[in-house]
């Protein structure tokens, strides 16, 4: 469940949130990948490195802790797209792959199609 697009920044905490329930997952999908882009970063002319306090994090919501955070203002400059990471089920059991990589994709078209040139498992 997606929470909502906040294309401002304004408030306090987490502006967007993706709610993702693994047990309630089809058995048939064995893996989740996670992206994020600024929207309409062409016509906006915009990239990470110019957006304040922009950061990207996984948690797990069972107990609340932190297992990846990417700090998109300050270590992703001229990038607009980012590859966050990759849930897979192994034995049964979900994990979790940081990538982090920074991309200069323009929208989530281009990332699928860089994508299915990269072997990240996809």
């Amino acid at each position: 469940m997606h929470t909502g697009d906040n294309l401002t920044g304004e408030g306090e905490g987490d502006d967007e949130v993706i709610l993702v329930d693994l047990d309630r997952i089809d058995p048939k999908v064995d893996k989740l990948l996670f992206v994020v882009n600024i929207y309409d970063c062409v016509r906006r002319g915009q990239d990470f490195g110019m957006i304040q306090n922009a950061y990207i994090r996984i948690t797990d919501a069972k107990n609340n802790s932190e297992i990846a955070r990417y700090n998109l203002s300050d270590d992703y400059r001229g990038k607009t797209g980012l590859l966050v990471g990759l849930i897979y089920r192994y034995n049964g059991t979900w994990k979790f792959n940081a990538i982090g990589e920074g991309t200069r994709d323009t929208g989530l078209n281009d990332m699928k199609k860089n994508l299915e040139r990269k072997a990240y498992g996809v």
